[in-house]
C-alpha cells in the first residue's frame, strides 16, 4: 500500500453504531471514503469485522458510490499488525483537509461517532460547517434566505432526493412564475413572485445538501448556474409580456424579450469563454 492511502478502521464502534449508520445524509463509512477521495488520497485499506459486515458496505457503497478512480481494499482483523495500518483512522466526521496528510499518521476525527446518541452532535457540526459567512452570502441570502433553506435542507437530507433533482424543482418553480407574470394581472403577479422567491429559496437547498453528502460535482455546479440564468431571464420577458397584457403598452413586451435575449446572449458567451480557459 502506497503512502497516498489511508488506513480506515471499519468495524462497530458500538452495537448502536455500524460502519453504514447514516448521519446527514450518508453512511459514515461513505463520509469518510468521499474525504479521503477529496483530500487527493489514491485510496483506502479498511479493516472490516465479518464477512456480514464486509458484505454490508459493499452494498452501502453502491448506494452511496464513491469516485471510480478512489481505490478500496479490504483488510482482516489480523492485518493490524501489519506496520502500514498501524494507525487505524476510527470511524467519525473528518474534513478532507485533515485526511489530506493522513497517510503520514493519525488524524483525531472532528467528532467520534460511537453512538446513537452521537448522531445529532454530529448533524449540528455538518451543518454549521457548510454555513456561510454574511460577506461569502451576502445580507439578503444570509438573514431571509437561509433560515428558510435550512428547513427544506433538513427535511431532504436523509432522502434519496439527489441535489440535482432539488436543482430541476428551482428550475420549474422559476419557469412557471415566468408562465404566470406573462399572463398578467395582480394575482398572477403575486403567484409569480412567491413562486420566484420559493425557486430561489430551493436553489440554496440544492447546494447545502450536496455539501453536506459531499456530493458537489462541476456538472451539478453548471445545471445550478443555467437554472438561475434561466429562472432570471425567462421571468424577465414574462414581465415584459404580462404588462403588455394588462395595456401598459407592446413596448413592454418588447423591452421584456429584447432584454431576456440579450442577457442570454452575453451570459452564454461568459460561460463559453470560462468552459474555454478551463
Amino acid at each position: 500500500m502506497s503512502k497516498r492511502w489511508v488506513a480506515i478502521d471499519g468495524r462497530k464502534t458500538s452495537e448502536e453504531i455500524a460502519p453504514t449508520t447514516e448521519v446527514a445524509g450518508i453512511p459514515l463509512i461513505a463520509r469518510q471514503l468521499r474525504c479521503a477521495a477529496r483530500a487527493g488520497l489514491a485510496g483506502a485499506k479498511i479493516v472490516y469485522q465479518s464477512e456480514e459486515q464486509f458484505a454490508a458496505v459493499k452494498a452501502c457503497l453502491l448506494r452511496h458510490p464513491i469516485p471510480s478512480e478512489f481505490r478500496i481494499e479490504r483488510a482482516n482483523p489480523a492485518e493490524i499488525e501489519d506496520p502500514q495500518l498501524a494507525q487505524l483512522h476510527p470511524l467519525g466526521v473528518y474534513t478532507p483537509a485533515q485526511l489530506k496528510d493522513a497517510a503520514a499518521g493519525p488524524v483525531a476525527p472532528e467528532m467520534l461517532v460511537n453512538t446513537r446518541s452521537d448522531i445529532p452532535d454530529a448533524q449540528r457540526l455538518l451543518f454549521a460547517r457548510i454555513r456561510k459567512s454574511l460577506e461569502l452570502d451576502g445580507l439578503i441570502s444570509y438573514f431571509v434566505i437561509r433560515p428558510f433553506s435550512r428547513i427544506f435542507t433538513r427535511a431532504l437530507v436523509n432522502t434519496r432526493i439527489s441535489p440535482n433533482q432539488i436543482t430541476s424543482c428551482a428550475l420549474v418553480c422559476g419557469l412557471t412564475a415566468a408562465v404566470c407574470a406573462g399572463l398578467g394581472g395582480y394575482l398572477y403577479g403575486a403567484i409569480a413572485g412567491g413562486l420566484y422567491w420559493l425557486g430561489g429559496v430551493i436553489d440554496h437547498v440544492d447546494g447545502e445538501v450536496a455539501r453536506l453528502r459531499l456530493q458537489s460535482s462541476k456538472a451539478g455546479e453548471w445545471l445550478d448556474s443555467m437554472t438561475d440564468e434561466a429562472s432570471t431571464f425567462s421571468l424577465l420577458a414574462g414581465l415584459g409580456i404580462g404588462l403588455a397584457a394588462d395595456g401598459s403598452g407592446d413596448y413592454w413586451a418588447l423591452l421584456g424579450v429584447g432584454g431576456s435575449l440579450l442577457g442570454v446572449v452575453m451570459v452564454g458567451r461568459l460561460y463559453f469563454d470560462l468552459h474555454r480557459l478551463k
